[in-house]
């Protein structure tokens, strides 16, 4: 039984022999116990703010305190059944139950890697909780195949006093974006942030033009000669503006999703580099790691900005 050391230290001889006394649980009170309430959803509401490793560690005291000494993985076929249950109570999509059984089907050894994942699963959506900001696309990219050369789609997103420039890349010209901004009557200056999908440096190749901007990447945040170290996944500019981890295109890919009037927009970088994919990147660190970020995207974007290519609308056709 998982945990059975810590149960010892924990309970009596006579306790535990309570303990063994209790019926067997049966799959369908498995489920019941594993899956949250709606008073349980309530509590640990993204919008109220909590990080997700808060809402983590709440969810999983929330959801295994009833099932103490049980470990779900220990019951493959019951899992099967959990997962999409959970996922309904959740308004969760189902690729997202999917994903769990591709991934994470792999017994107790990964445990560990397999919390993290309920602890997304379980955070009911990725989707920032506000729909408030707004974005420009400064530049559309290309590649060799689509254009005269390289350029990176470069991006700009906007709520409150949070101005944020997205991969500026390479373009034929630094005039392409400098000229872009000065349309929406900014300058360099008045950029707050910067958001650097990865370190490919055709999507960043032009980050020197914000000076005065705070740089953010997959660990840190960066200004000037100070560092912050931190996570890029669930880190919040805003109510409507959030960025998640996405690696597969480069181990440290994240992408900006913005809730807007239209819908989440997802800035994925090179996950797609346009509409049509490539379906298989010739450059990615892992094709399944690859097809687990999309469809983590796809879960949640009703317009993807990808990183050498126009806005679309993902399909059915979208690479996954």
């Amino acid at each position: 039984m998982w945990g059975g050391a810590l149960s010892e230290k924990m309970f009596s001889e006579e306790q535990l022999e309570q303990l063994r006394s209790f019926q067997e649980i049966s799959a369908d009170e498995l489920i019941r116990y594993f899956t949250p309430t709606s008073a349980d959803v309530a509590f640990v509401d993204p919008g109220r703010g909590r990080r997700s490793v808060d809402q983590l560690g709440m969810l999983v005291q929330l959801c295994t305190l009833p099932g103490l000494g049980s470990c779900p993985t220990m019951w493959p076929r019951r899992r099967r059944r959990l997962w999409p249950r959970v996922a309904e109570r959740l308004c969760i999509g189902g690729d997202r139950a999917r994903l769990w059984h591709e991934t994470h089907d792999n017994g107790c050894s990964g445990h560990c890697f397999q919390v993290r994942a309920i602890a997304r699963l379980l955070a009911m959506t990725d989707a920032p909780s506000g729909r408030s900001a707004a974005f420009h696309i400064l530049a559309t990219g290309y590649t060799t195949s689509t254009g005269p050369g390289v350029a990176a789609t470069v991006s700009y997103v906007t709520e409150g006093d949070h101005r944020i420039v997205v991969d500026p890349g390479m373009v034929a010209s630094q005039s392409v974006i400098l000229d872009a901004l000065a349309d929406l009557g900014l300058k360099t200056d008045d950029i707050t942030d910067v958001v650097l999908s990865h370190h490919h440096p055709d999507n960043i190749l032009n980050v020197g033009l914000f000076g005065q901007a705070r740089i953010h990447d997959h660990k840190a945040i960066y200004r000037g000669q100070d560092w912050t170290s931190r996570d890029a996944e669930g880190y919040e500019f805003s109510p409507s503006i959030r960025l998640i981890a996405t690696p597969g295109h480069s181990a440290e890919d994240i992408t900006l999703l913005a809730g807007t009037s239209e819908g989440v927009v997802a800035f994925a970088g090179d996950l797609w580099w346009r509409a049509d994919g490539p379906a298989d990147d010739p450059v990615t660190i892992d094709r399944q790691v690859l097809r687990t970020s999309r469809g983590r995207v796809l879960a949640v974007a009703d317009v993807i900005v990808p990183g050498h290519g126009a806005p679309f609308t993902p399909t059915a056709a979208t690479p996954r």
